[in-house]
């Protein structure tokens, strides 16, 4: 039993090793699952993992970036990705959790705003 305990910290360890925790301020909500973090001098474009809002200039677009302004401008959040130079997505963003007053907002947003898309 003692074995499989480490094999399988081991594998959770291996897991996050890639992944960066970064403490920084929303800067700009560009739509619903895209925003512009400041951490330290640099601003960074972070497209949220695994979430697909509908589009910027749609109803149900403008209603989500609305929210993401709302809940995260110019807030401090955490944010984890999966390394800021092997974790991009296909527009050179950078694929990213965020948490803000420990809410999950991807999952916030896959509960509340973004589920058929």
């Amino acid at each position: 039993m003692r074995v499989i305990s480490v094999l399988l910290l081991l594998l959770c360890m291996s897991c996050v090793v890639n992944a960066d925790v970064l403490v920084g301020t929303i800067v700009h909500v560009v739509d619903g699952d895209t925003v512009d973090f400041k951490y330290e001098t640099k601003t960074i474009r972070l497209r949220l993992t695994d979430i697909q809002c509908a589009e910027a200039g749609t109803n149900d677009g403008d209603n989500v970036t609305n929210v993401m302004t709302s809940l995260l401008l110019h807030k401090t959040v955490t944010v984890v990705t999966h390394g800021l130079e092997h974790g991009k997505w296909k527009r050179k963003r950078t694929l990213a959790d965020i948490y803000y007053l420990n809410r999950d907002v991807n999952q916030y947003l896959l509960d509340n705003y973004c589920p058929h898309y």
